[in-house]
């Protein structure tokens, strides 16, 4: 009696696992190296100082895009106001 395609597709898969997984393979224990970044992460500056660092970008820049893009982004801060004022200044 033949066998059915079923067990010819069984019986491959078994000696393929038996080729990549032999019997007596140890698993792998090393510990891949940890990033440098994970030791000693990065450290967080104050969100005040990014906010005033994007204002004077903005100032820098010169330009109403510039400053209505920081408002837009900090419609709170109070560092808006200035750049509502400076923006006002710009269309005089």
């Amino acid at each position: 009696m033949n066998a059915s395609p079923v067990a010819h597709l069984l019986g491959a898969c078994l000696v393929l696992a038996a080729v990549l997984f032999p019997a007596g393979a140890q698993p792998v224990t090393e510990r891949p190296p940890i990033a440098p970044d994970k030791l000693d992460p990065p450290r967080v500056r104050p969100g005040h100082i990014a906010v005033r660092e994007e204002f004077d970008a903005a100032i820098a820049a010169g330009r109403r895009e510039a400053l209505e893009l920081f408002i837009a982004r900090h419609p709170a801060d109070p560092l808006a106001t200035e750049a509502r004022r400076r923006l006002e200044a710009m269309t005089r």
